[in-house]
């Protein structure tokens, strides 16, 4: 006999109480399952009442998004979403900003709007290139998942479709709307999937039974079994704890496999004391007292593994768990008394037919082949399984949820909409943020977020980044330092053509030079014809009257060629002063130019640069402190020539009136006459020295101008320097970021400094856009930690949100989450199958082929949705799939492993035979039916969902058909009464074993 669950016997009396009181137990359940479904709320009312984030708020990706928004948004944004406008010709303008209008003037609904109405440099960044589309982000008060952000994306889908012009279609897309469309396909859907597994456990239960009246016992028992669950979870999900989307789905499929399966046990062993002689009465107690510890132990399995759920930091899972096991553990309670009320108020009228006794001899063949040939089948059993768990490694899981996106949703259509215009990664940046202690709106901050987006563009999987330093994905021209030193170069080249200009000034001083030279030569004969004259003049004063004339006429020569020196000196000293002028303006424009030289770090490090720099001050040094004082000095000098020789013009006028006086006085005109020729001689000497100076400033100009030609020269040189080592950076892709100080207030920069920095400067953000590799958020965050080191932002803190650090975020807390519960279900199980079989070694080795099952199931998974169909898996799917199979599993090894015990305590083969003859069939069929019931959630149109209803109806079917059926009993048999160990029973008698293998 088995051990039995302490309050077996009291079960037993329990259930002969509900037989006798058939009427008051089944009337009794149908009044509790009417009150719940009535006074308390539909289970899909209740599903995320109070708002459970999807991520818990200590996930980095979900702080760090919080931190974005309170540095760059209103502080108060819990999920993205987006809006797509899309038009036959171009979007309407009019049609945009009303949608925008509507967005802002929202605030129970939308925290943010980032749109080109408010900010016009957005406009080329959310406009399609062919105009005919745009999508506006969308910030909302709720979280992703909670029953707020689906009225949400509810609201905003009737809020921008509204009065849409002729052409245009506006559509709701983003994370938020992919799982609010989940939401909603999942809630349509069951209704559907309830109705394929009724029909489906209708089919097998008829083909079982093969008549009708006996499958009403499990309809009725899961009828009233989900009724009763739906509303006590609904119940605690109002009062107690949050209940998960999912929920109603799984908690379906779970309470009607578990209620079918728990009354397809109890009506097995029904026959079984019928077959014996016993009454219908007895027949229920008898068969309610016997698979008590089996039905127990199974749900506690099933009760465990969900509550464990409980530990899970992922939403999904741990309020989904405790649901679960309220309704498996309500199940086990309708099991426990409505069913065996049924089977008494039933009585002999589901009495087995032929096709039971004919389940026994085949399910005896095959129980004789495995005691037969134990160590082949299970060697062929491992084999077949261990094949088939070789698939799972291969699994190629999905956490974008893009992938489970409903077809025909409206964010399907969202996403069609936006990659028929835009890159397909446009609407999942992956966001960077740096937060430092101080103001980043500096070059040196600035030029380090600079280096950090290149060194992220350089990442595998990296498409463009988009910051403050590239606001559209590429450099800002004027903030790159080769485009600084080309300007540098062009403005030297500038200087070059000026100083060029000004030589050409120097050519005109030394044509006046050469012409005042000229005319103090012309000055020096005249003087000396003067002073002949007068010789010729004073030789004839004795004839009075002759040569008066000719005196006069001289005299008046004299004074002509007096008038043109004093007009020549004047020519000199404005040419001088028109050549001083000229020189000053070059000398300052080289200053300038030296003074900006001076502060440039680039030239200072380029050794030839440098010393161009130098001989451009030397230049402007000696034209500054020797050329500009000579020509001023020239100036002056030539002005007092030009005085002096007005008074010479003077004297000459009174030479001139004193021989028109000649006539009155011959010694008195002889005595001027003489002092006349002194004067001459004294000018004849000044034009000689006046000319030999006016000789001399041709060679000098010539010097300036030689000069001034090599500081051209020099200028040219190092502006073709400067602009080609400009081209050369730029065509070497050099893109050094440089902004002159006071550019960070220029127009141009207004879009990078509002958008890509926060309001008080400590918060910069990077847009990265790229492949959907989940790795790269942590490549990302780990290049920008290191570029940041040893810079004026060493110290800054790093961090990633976005879809793609989303996703990295739930691989992480999935995997976590796997392995805590994982590691939890498998010891409870380990614990129920020690207490219950009061052995290790059959509990280990049960286990183990619980694991090896559900590894075989996951293979077989993997080959379908990844290799044949091409389809990703869900993240989801490993865990749940897990937590169902690993419970069930427990089951039936349970129930045949019971069952081996109360053939033979020994283990006997022949033992071993018999409980799977007995056995046999129940699970096989229990396993149909269970099978039956996650085969109709393969059929929802959600990825998760079906996939995971295909790997739970496989692991359910490789349990009934290879793992129980022949790997179980195939190791039983070889081990006999080690099973038990170390249990003395099995021991002690090893020697009849023995025998019985003979």
């Amino acid at each position: 006999m088995p051990y039995d669950l302490p309050g077996t016997k009291a079960l037993g009396r329990l259930a002969g109480w509900s037989v006798d009181h058939a009427r008051v137990v089944l009337a009794g359940w149908v009044l509790v399952a009417g009150i719940l479904n009535v006074a308390v709320p539909q289970l899909e009312q209740v599903v995320g009442k109070d708002s459970t984030p999807f991520l818990p708020e200590s996930t980095p990706s979900i702080a760090a998004y919080r931190e974005m928004d309170a540095g760059f948004g209103s502080g108060k944004a819990e999920a993205p979403a987006f809006v797509v406008v899309t038009s036959t010709e171009r979007v309407d303008n009019a049609y945009y900003r009303t949608i925008v209008e509507r967005l802002r003037s929202s605030p129970d609904h939308v925290a943010e709007v980032q749109d080109y109405v408010r900010t016009p440099q957005l406009r080329q960044a959310l406009v399609s290139d062919d105009g005919r589309a745009t999508y506006i982000p969308v910030a909302l008060i709720h979280p992703v998942g909670s029953p707020e952000a689906d009225k949400d994306i509810k609201w905003l889908r009737d809020t921008v479709t509204a009065r849409a012009p002729p052409g245009s279609h506006a559509y709701v897309t983003g994370d938020s709307a992919t799982v609010a469309d989940l939401d909603t396909s999942l809630t349509k859907n069951i209704a559907r999937i309830t109705l394929v597994s009724v029909f489906l456990i209708v089919l097998i239960l008829l083909f079982l039974y093969r008549n009708w009246l006996t499958p009403l016992i499990p309809l009725a028992t899961m009828g009233i079994a989900l009724l009763v669950a739906r509303g006590t979870v609904a119940f605690s999900g109002e009062h107690v704890f949050k209940v998960s989307t999912y929920t109603g789905a799984f908690l379906t499929a779970l309470v009607l496999g578990a209620a079918t399966d728990y009354t397809i046990f109890l009506i097995a062993r029904y026959h079984e004391a019928f077959r014996t002689g016993s009454d219908p009465r007895d027949a229920a107690v008898v068969a309610t007292e016997r698979m008590a510890t089996v039905l127990i132990a199974s749900a506690a399995t099933v009760i465990i593994g969900s509550a464990c759920l409980v530990a899970a930091k992922l939403a999904l899972f741990h309020t989904t768990g405790p649901a679960i096991a309220i309704a498996v553990f309500t199940t086990l309670l309708v099991s426990l008394t409505f069913t065996p009320a049924l089977l008494g108020v039933a009585g002999t009228r589901i009495n087995p037919r032929g096709s039971a006794a004919r389940s026994l001899i085949r399910w005896k063949r095959i129980g004789d082949l495995v005691a037969a040939h134990p160590a082949r089948i299970a060697l062929a059993a491992l084999l077949v399984l261990g094949a088939l768990a070789a698939l799972y490694p291969t699994m190629d899981r999905t956490y974008d949820t893009r992938d489970l996106v409903p077809t025909g949703s409206g964010s399907d259509h969202g996403y069609h909409a936006i990659d028929g215009h835009f890159p397909s990664y446009e609407l999942r940046p992956d966001y960077l943020l740096i937060k430092s202690d101080h103001d980043m709106r500096n070059t040196h901050d600035l030029s380090v977020i600079d280096g950090v987006t290149v060194a992220i563009g350089k990442i595998p999987g990296v498409l463009t980044v988009r910051s403050a330093t590239r606001p559209e994905g590429k450099p800002i021209p004027q903030a790159q330092l080769p485009y600084g030193v080309s300007e540098v170069g062009s403005r030297l080249g500038q200087a070059g053509d000026q100083v060029k200009d000004g030589s050409k000034q120097t050519d005109k001083l030394a044509t006046g030079a050469n012409q005042l030279s000229s005319g103090a030569n012309q000055l020096s004969s005249g003087a000396s014809q003067a002073t002949s004259a007068v010789d010729q003049f004073l030789a004839g004063l004795q004839e009075e009257g002759v040569g008066l004339d000719s005196a006069v006429d001289g005299t008046g020569q004299a004074q002509t060629a007096s008038n043109q020196l004093r007009d020549g000196a004047r020519m000199l000293q404005a040419a001088l002063r028109d050549a001083h002028d000229q020189t000053q303006a070059a000398v300052n424009g080289l200053g300038q130019i030296y003074t900006a030289l001076s502060a440039d770090v680039l030239c200072t490090a380029d050794p030839i640069c440098n010393q161009s720099r130098a001989s451009l001050r030397d230049i402007y040094v000696g034209e500054r402190d020797r050329l500009l004082p000579g020509l001023a000095t020239a100036a002056d000098a030539a002005g007092q020539i030009a005085d002096g020789n007005a008074t010479l013009a003077d004297a000459l006028g009174q030479l001139r009136s004193g021989l028109a006086q000649a006539r009155s006085g011959i010694d008195q005109l002889a005595a001027g006459e003489r002092e006349f020729k002194a004067k001459l001689g004294t000018l004849a000497t000044g034009a000689d020295e006046l000319a030999a100076g006016a000789s001399q400033i041709p060679a000098g100009v010539s010097q300036i101008q030689g000069a001034t030609d090599k500081l051209a020269a020099g200028l040219d040189q190092a502006a073709g320097f400067l602009t080609g080592t400009a081209k050369n950076a730029q065509e070497a892709g050099i893109d050094t970021f440089y902004l002159p100080p006071g550019a960070i207030d220029d127009p141009r920069f207004a879009l990078a400094k509002s958008y890509y920095v926060s309001k008080d400067g400590r918060t910069a953000r990077l847009l990265i856009f790229g492949d959907n590799d989940e790795k790269r958020p942590g490549d990302e965050a780990q290049t920008a930690r290191r570029t940041v080191r040893d810079t004026s932002l060493d110290g800054a803190t790093v961090h990633m949100t976005g879809p793609l650090a989303v996703t990295h975020d739930i691989h992480s807390l999935a995997d976590a989450d796997f392995h805590l519960v994982a590691l939890v279900v498998l010891i409870a199980v380990l614990l129920i199958l020690l207490l219950l079989l009061r052995s290790i070694v059959a509990p280990l080795y049960l286990l183990g082929s619980v694991v090896l099952s559900y590894t075989a199931a996951m293979g077989v998974t993997t080959l379908i949705w990844n290799h044949i169909l091409g389809r990703p898996m869900d993240w989801t799917v490993p865990l749940l799939s897990f937590i169902v199979l690993v419970a069930v599993g427990a089951d039936y090894n349970i129930l045949l492993m019971s069952r081996v015990r109360e053939e033979s305590v020994e283990a006997s083969r022949r033992g071993v035979s018999r409980a799977v003859s007995a056995t046999g069939g129940v699970i096989t069929s229990a396993g149909l039916i269970f099978a039956g019931t996650f085969v109709a959630m393969a059929t929802a149109p959600m990825l998760g969902l079906g996939e995971t209803g295909t790997a739970v109806a496989i692991g359910l079917l490789l349990d009934t058909f290879i793992v129980r059926s022949m790997l179980v009993p195939s190791i039983a048999a070889l081990l006999g009464p080690w099973n038990w160990w170390p249990g003395a029973r099995g021991l002690r008698h090893r020697h009849v074993a023995a025998e019985d293998h003979a």
